[in-house]
């Protein structure tokens, strides 16, 4: 495949399989955090990166009560990174969970850059599926799998310029979103 997926969406038994410099879904992947960020946790030493932002009509997930696109935040810099975070207002979050808090110096290598290089997504695949393509690809998080849920899984790409972790190609960013409370949670998994 020229143009592999950088993200794969799941959502009430579909999937789609982004990719980074098509259009269609007026989601993207990377640029700076578009959303004011609260907690009432110490961020003074976390680095917080805006990995994608999607667009949920796309996916179909038409409840508008935490607005119709979600951030997907994650510190990138943070080795071994857990985050949990919720939609306060349509371009609002607040970090409920963040471990470690701290940024690694030099994770995951030195010069990352503060902002991840910025690509419109267009879907190169979508369908049906049964869950076991969803169970397999979220294997190393323990999640419970739930069909109303929207769950993320963001790759290595090879066409974007950028390393999310650098040479390591197996390791991976799942998120899980839940429309109905507005919460999200991500983690780090290696395939």
């Amino acid at each position: 495949m020229n143009n592999p997926p950088i993200i794969e969406v799941f959502h009430n038994g579909h999937f789609w399989d982004l990719a980074p410099g098509l259009t269609g879904t007026s989601s993207t992947f990377g640029g700076p955090v578009m959303h004011t960020i609260t907690s009432e946790l110490d961020l003074d030493g976390a680095v917080i990166h805006n990995i994608a932002t999607l667009k949920l009509v796309k996916f179909g997930v038409t409840k508008p009560d935490f607005g119709f696109d979600i951030p997907l935040i994650f510190g990138v810099c943070h080795e071994g990174c857990e985050i949990g975070y919720r939609k306060t207002a349509t371009h609002a979050v607040e970090i409920t969970k963040l471990d470690p808090e701290e940024a690694d110096e030099g994770f995951p290598y030195y010069g990352y850059p503060p902002v991840i290089p910025f690509y419109q997504l267009g879907v190169i695949e979508s369908g049906v599926t049964d869950g076991e393509r969803l169970k397999d690809s979220l294997y190393n998080t323990g999640w419970e799998v739930s069909e109303s849920k929207l769950y993320v899984i963001i790759r290595q790409h090879p066409n974007v310029g950028h390393c999310l972790f650098e040479g390591d190609e197996d390791t991976e960013i799942a998120f899980e979103y839940c429309p109905d409370s507005g919460t999200f949670r991500g983690v780090t998994q290696c395939t």
